[in-house]
C-alpha cells in the first residue's frame, strides 16, 4: 500500500501555506535519499543503532506530510532496528522505499508547479 497524495493535500497539511509546503518538500527531497543511503550502509555493516537513527529521522521528516503509510513503514524499520533484530530489515527497507516513492513523486510535483 502507498500513500496517494496530491499537491493540494500537501499544502493543506501545512496550513495552506504553499511557500512553506514547497520549502518542506524541497528539503525532504534532498534529505530522504541521503537517509535511505545511510540505512543501506548501516544494514551492510549490521549497525542496528545507525539504522534506527536514520529511520527515526526519516519518520520525522515524512511525518510533515499526510503520508501515514510511509510514516508507519519508517516506524516499523526503526522499531525492528531498536530491537536489534535485523532479519527482516531488508523487507522493511523495501516497504519503506516503496512508500516513499509515491510521496516523493507528489512532493516533486508540488515543487515543479
Amino acid at each position: 500500500m502507498t500513500d496517494s497524495l496530491a499537491p493540494a493535500d500537501i499544502v493543506a497539511s501545512l496550513g495552506g501555506n504553499e511557500a512553506l509546503a514547497r520549502q518542506a518538500a524541497t528539503a525532504f527531497l534532498q534529505e530522504a535519499p541521503r537517509l535511505l543511503s545511510r540505512i543501506a550502509q548501516a544494514l551492510a555493516a549490521g549497525d542496528a543503532d545507525a539504522i534506527a537513527r536514520a529511520a527515526h529521522t526519516l519518520k520525522s521528516a515524512v511525518g510533515n506530510f499526510p503520508a501515514p503509510t510511509a510514516v508507519e513503514a519508517a516506524h516499523r524499520l526503526e522499531a525492528r532496528a531498536r530491537s536489534g533484530d535485523l532479519r527482516e530489515a531488508r523487507a522493511d527497507i523495501a516497504a519503506l522505499e516503496d512508500a516513499l516513492r509515491s510521496v516523493s513523486e507528489a512532493l516533486a510535483a508540488l515543487v515543479r508547479r
